[in-house]
């Protein structure tokens, strides 16, 4: 039996024509047509599977994407009710309707910071939940929780796995950065190293200001965040990859996009399905570009160094900087221009990252309270005089660590810090249980904020840590770098910022330098410290307030 091929050529052009924008067109005609002038001269099962091609067709291209979203989504779903079914005894801030949950989660990005705020008024000293997007985070308040989760081992509250769930490492940076942590060697060996590169630490920064702030009689206005991230870089990347590639504004803008493209990144692997995820990443934050100009630019450096281990090279004879240290801890495929490149750019973030944005917060505090500026500028001459650039003198500006570390705790980087996730059903010391699977954080910027720690936290006293200071063995308590329970910007516990010693010296010479060669205000004169905006977990500075900056004449 045959069918009038006019008839079944406008069927197929029928079917087919809804189509025609998302395909090529031409070929799916001109194969409708052939199909329809073969038709006559075929048996019947033959003329079947030809018409139902271009369906088929079809179904590859659109419906099977489609049902693998579907998939997705339900196994979503089914696993968030799973969840929701074994964290109901856990109070909740927000919805308490696994219907709702789902909005929820989404409206949550602009009220984080006040639900945790509520859910530490009303729970403190126990647990709660709230929803956010990627899952429920449940937080845990008080310093007797805060050690517990100190105290617990890996396999029971994992910092890795947390860390996983948060970066989605596997889709930016890379597994082997996380699970593979050589790198951790080397961070001691940037502590240890600090008095032989504090010389060129500072030489950087010098370098950088006069690059990102002309030293003039004339006010200058000068872009908060855009110049933190400029010194910050410069000054970080000068003890990682050395001169003169940590002065090239290509490595340095790498480097910063780099920073700018992590958390989107982690964002899109985190909603996305994984298959999705890599066409996602590199059409809205391309980290593998990144990494890929990384390696092309560090690749002369890192094989000139590879080269020199392999020949025999001490370490001692080595340049002292990032590379050679991650280099003499490197083996087998560590040892490749890849690798190393993906763990110095890691490596950079942590310390970019929070050290630019502290910056903003100590320079804007500076301008709001501009009582601070000469007894500061009076310690800084009085220990450099004394001790000079060096280790020992910095750390002996105890005020301007006092003052940073102030300016710190009322605005930091983040409304929750030291999460973990349960590998295992996880009991507190007061009874509380979380499931396995869950996440737990602390809710760090409130404690910071909390009269129970701090007197008065809503007012600003620079001096605070240091009115507390007290020696013993003739070292100071209170510091910046020091952790505690109650102090939780570096983290806490064996998993603390193993960079925050070098962090914090870099940031001690940078804000002295410019106390020292700098006056600075605000453009509007008398005008308070601006506010801050709170997005999910992030804390986003102004950085449309600018400040006004000239050589020093005061």
């Amino acid at each position: 039996m045959s069918y009038p091929t006019p008839s079944l050529h406008g069927l197929v052009t029928t079917v087919i024509q809804p189509f025609q924008p998302f395909l090529n067109s031409s070929n799916i005609m001109l194969h409708a047509a052939s199909t329809a002038d073969s038709l006559r001269s075929q048996p019947f099962l033959q003329q079947a599977l030809q018409l139902l091609q271009p369906f088929l067709t079809l179904s590859l291209l659109f419906y099977i994407p489609l049902a693998y979203c579907g998939i997705y989504l339900v196994n979503m779903v089914i696993a968030e009710l799973i969840m929701y079914y074994r964290l109901r005894t856990i109070p909740t801030v927000g919805t308490a309707n696994f219907f709702t949950y789902f909005i929820d989660t989404w409206t949550s990005i602009w009220n984080t910071r006040d639900m945790v705020a509520e859910g530490y008024q009303k729970y403190y000293g126990g647990v709660y939940k709230f929803p956010q997007i990627g899952g429920w985070m449940i937080m845990a308040s008080g310093t007797d929780m805060v050690d517990d989760i100190r105290r617990a081992p890996d396999d029971e509250l994992s910092f890795n796995e947390a860390l996983e769930d948060i970066f989605h490492t596997g889709g930016t940076i890379g597994d082997h950065v996380v699970h593979d942590a050589y790198h951790l060697n080397s961070l001691i060996s940037l502590t240890r190293n600090i008095e032989a590169y504090i010389g060129d630490l500072r030489d950087e920064i010098v370098s950088s200001y006069n690059t990102n702030i002309p030293l003039t009689k004339e006010w200058t206005k000068v872009n908060v965040t855009n110049v933190g991230r400029s010194l910050i870089t410069r000054a970080t990347s000068r003890i990682f990859v050395g001169l003169p590639i940590c002065q090239d504004p290509e490595y340095e803008a790498n480097c910063i996009n780099f920073i700018l493209e992590v958390v989107p990144a982690a964002v899109i692997l985190q909603l996305s399905p994984r298959l999705l995820a890599p066409v996602l990443i590199k059409m809205f934050a391309n980290i593998p570009k990144r990494v890929r100009d990384g390696v092309k630019m560090l690749r002369p450096i890192i094989e000139e160094r590879l080269a020199q281990a392999d020949a025999g090279l001490d370490k001692e004879e080595m340049p002292n900087d990032m590379i050679s240290w991650l280099i003499a801890d490197a083996k087998g495929p560590q040892r490749t221009v890849e690798d190393l490149t993906s763990r110095i750019l890691f490596l950079g973030f942590g310390s970019i990252h929070s050290t630019s944005g502290a910056f903003g917060s100590a320079l804007y505090h500076l301008c709001a309270y501009p009582e601070y500026i000469g007894p500061l500028r009076q310690e800084i001459e009085d220990v450099i005089e004394q001790e000079g650039w060096t280790k020992i003198g910095i750390s002996k500006m105890y005020k301007l660590d006092s003052f940073l570390k102030e300016a710190s705790r009322m605005v930091g980087q983040s409304t929750y810090h030291v999460t973990r996730k349960a590998l295992k059903d996880f009991t507190f010391s007061n009874g509380l249980v979380i499931p396995a699977g869950a996440s737990v954080s602390v809710a760090t910027h409130h404690m910071h904020n909390d009269e129970r720690f701090y007197p008065e936290p809503e007012v600003f006293k620079g001096f605070r840590f240091y009115d507390m200071m007290t020696f013993k063995d003739g070292k100071p308590s209170h510091q910046m770098l020091t952790t505690s329970a109650d102090y939780l910007s570096f983290g806490y516990g064996r998993h603390a910022c193993p960079g925050r010693f070098f962090a914090v010296n870099m940031f001690k010479i940078v804000m002295a330098h410019l106390l020292l060669n700098y006056d600075i205000r605000f453009e509007e004169e008398g005008r308070a410290h601006p506010p801050v905006t709170a997005i999910g977990n992030a804390i986003f500075r102004y950085s449309d307030v600018p400040v006004m900056a000239r050589a020093r004449q005061t």
